[in-house]
């Protein structure tokens, strides 16, 4: 049974020509004001210190990490307009599935369509997702995020919905 979500999202922003990842750890037992969210610049090419972050952060949440209690979720990479920011971004998550693969953790893709949705219990208006979840989600925590932060927080409640949705239509 998954006690932990470890949302993450990865993300090229082509106004400050920077990549980000926003992170959130998310309990089930837990209001969503408590959840832990923050930001990290990752380190291509071999995203060592990204890969050592979410092992600590697994380690930390749990003495037995084969237990498969924890479940990271990260954002559906897209093919836009530039090949090279997809193939960076395609990267990072590639080595984050693969430490939550050794590490026994659940892992989940989730769409932007779907951690908008969560969030925002509706479908933002075309164009303003980015702004409509950074607000949503600045209201739920009672803080300011950045748009990574918000992000990272729309796919830890979409992982949740998924992981729920999934454990009730098997009946477990």
């Amino acid at each position: 049974m998954v006690k932990w979500i470890i949302a993450i999202d990865q993300s090229a922003s082509q106004k400050t020509k920077s990549n980000q990842i926003g992170w959130c750890i998310a309990p089930d037992d837990e209001p969503t004001t408590k959840w832990k969210h923050g930001m990290f610049a990752p380190d291509p090419p071999h995203f060592k210190n990204t890969r050592d972050w979410l092992r600590h952060v697994v380690l930390e949440l749990t003495e037995n990490p084969n237990s498969s209690n924890i479940c990271v979720a990260i954002e559906t990479v897209y093919l836009g307009l530039n090949p090279r920011v997809f193939a960076g971004l395609l990267a990072a998550k590639e080595h984050l599935h693969a430490v939550a693969s050794d590490l026994g953790c659940d892992y989940v893709e989730i769409t932007p369509q779907a951690s908008a949705y969560a969030i925002c219990a509706a479908r933002p208006p075309k164009g303003e997702r980015k702004e409509f979840v950074t607000r949503m989600a600045s209201s739920i925590m009672n803080v300011d995020l950045t748009e990574h932060e918000a992000d990272a927080i729309a796919i830890a409640l979409a992982a949740w919905n998924k992981i729920k949705t999934t454990v009730a239509t098997r009946g477990q």
